[in-house]
């Protein structure tokens, strides 16, 4: 509206001038539409001006909307992810093996509720004798029995501190798991320490002691008994190393030497020493 009125404006300056020139008008009309000109302009200015800051008005409007919109926008997803939480969920998928708490139960932050354990991703949890410990490495192969299958795995981890006469260790199971395999469930197992080829072996019998040399009786061809110095290597389940002093194949009779009574032969108890 402003710029039409400025440019009816000039357009009467522009016509007075003429007959001002022509001498039909006066000097007077021409300077009052050459004022009307110059207040038009001056108003059209200020309006500008005014639009303009007008503008950036609303554009600071607009960010103090959008901060507010933003600040809004993170109250309500803290608030989503607060309702979220209230719904408490297992960091895996597994069997729930306890609840510590109860319907209706007010609880604390960080306060323990359940424990789930995975039905995919087991760990044997084992415990060594104390005087074996030391002679198993990490990595050892292990044999796991549950009772209804046998599961292998090695030896991740073995803990340094003992606690009722064992060593804790953790055995990671690498063959498929058995019908039966769950969180917590007991299990033995074997741990291997080293393997012997082609070795002789006696059953453990009493008064045999691994690692040690003992004089004992054996059935020569003739059915007669001699004595011989045999030396024990490591014992390993219901088994004792031969190490030196016997072959395979000889009968061991099972009596101390410095003890032999007479005419007690028949009460000997044979051992055969295996490949």
């Amino acid at each position: 509206d402003i710029k039409s009125e400025l440019e009816q404006a000039q357009l009467e300056k522009s016509v007075q001038n003429q007959l001002r020139d022509l001498g039909v008008a006066s000097s007077i009309e021409f300077q009052r539409a050459s004022l009307r000109v110059k207040q038009y302009t001056q108003r059209l200015s200020f309006e500008q001006q005014r639009y303009a800051q007008f503008i950036a008005m609303q554009e600071h409007n607009v960010k103090q909307m959008d901060i507010s919109l933003n600040q809004q926008q993170a109250e309500t997803h803290a608030l989503v992810v607060q309702l979220e939480q209230m719904q408490v969920r297992a960091g895996m998928s597994g069997t729930l093996q306890s609840l510590d708490i109860e319907l209706g139960e007010n609880v604390q932050l960080g306060q323990a509720l359940a424990k789930v354990g995975s039905d995919t991703e087991l760990v044997a949890k084992l415990r060594l004798p104390r005087n074996q410990a030391d002679q198993i490495d990490i990595d050892a192969p292990v044999i796991i029995d549950t009772q209804k299958g046998l599961m292998q795995g090695r030896i991740q981890r073995i803990e340094s501190i003992v606690t009722n006469n064992s060593v804790r260790a953790d055995a990671i199971i690498e063959s498929p798991l058995s019908s039966n395999a769950r969180p917590s469930l007991s299990i033995s197992a074997k741990v291997f320490v080293s393997t012997e080829k082609n070795a002789l072996y006696l059953q453990q019998q009493a008064g045999f002691k691994p690692n040690s040399q003992q004089d004992m009786f054996i059935l020569d061809g003739e059915h007669r008994l001699l004595k011989t110095s045999i030396t024990f290597g490591a014992s390993a389940l219901d088994k004792v190393l031969i190490t030196h002093g016997l072959a395979a194949g000889d009968q061991v009779a099972r009596i101390n030497a410095n003890e032999y009574p007479q005419n007690t032969y028949q009460q000997f108890s044979e051992l055969t020493i295996a490949d």
